[in-house]
Order: structure tokens, then C-alpha cells, then sequence
């Protein structure tokens, strides 16, 4: 992904990521590199499904978030996560 060769970078993090869907840095990684090659939607689907996680990829679904122009989606998220946090406590 680093040299710029998306098309490759996408295919081995698929790769990474059938091997093991549950597998934190493969999902991770394959939001990065859908990010970089602009397919939010497919980076957005990954990012989701962890949202009700105990790891969300909050970070992966803001950016997707924002390069679609739903910049208040992920304020939703951010402040509703935070208020549930607050409530637990």
C-alpha cells in the first residue's frame, strides 16, 4: 500500500482477511487499503460490523464517513459512543 501499488495491496489484505474475518489488524488493514484506493463502501461494510464491537474502528468508519460526505454520521457515532461510556461508568 506504501508504494502506491493499491491494486496489490487490497488482494493481499483480502487474502489476510479470509484467512480470518475476526482477525482485528486483517479487517483493520483492509479498511486502510479500501480507503486508499476510494472504495468507502466497501471500507464503510468492514468498519460497521465492528461498530458494536468491542474494538470499533471508529477512525476507519469517520474517514469513510467523511470522504462521503456523511460527516454526521460519524457525530452520531462519536457522541453516542461517548455517552454510553459515561452511562457505564
Amino acid at each position: 500500500m506504501y508504494a502506491r501499488r493499491f491494486d496489490e495491496a487490497v488482494d493481499q489484505a483480502k487474502k489476510t482477511y479470509d484467512l480470518d474475518p475476526n482477525f482485528i489488524g486483517g479487517k483493520n488493514w483492509l479498511c486502510h487499503t479500501y480507503d486508499m484506493k476510494g472504495m468507502y463502501a466497501e471500507s464503510l461494510a468492514i468498519a460497521e460490523k465492528s461498530l458494536d464491537s468491542d474494538m470499533p474502528f471508529l477512525a476507519d468508519a469517520g474517514y469513510a464517513y467523511a470522504k462521503t460526505g456523511q460527516r454526521n454520521r460519524y457525530r452520531e457515532l462519536s457522541i453516542g459512543g461517548r455517552k454510553a461510556k459515561e452511562e457505564s461508568m
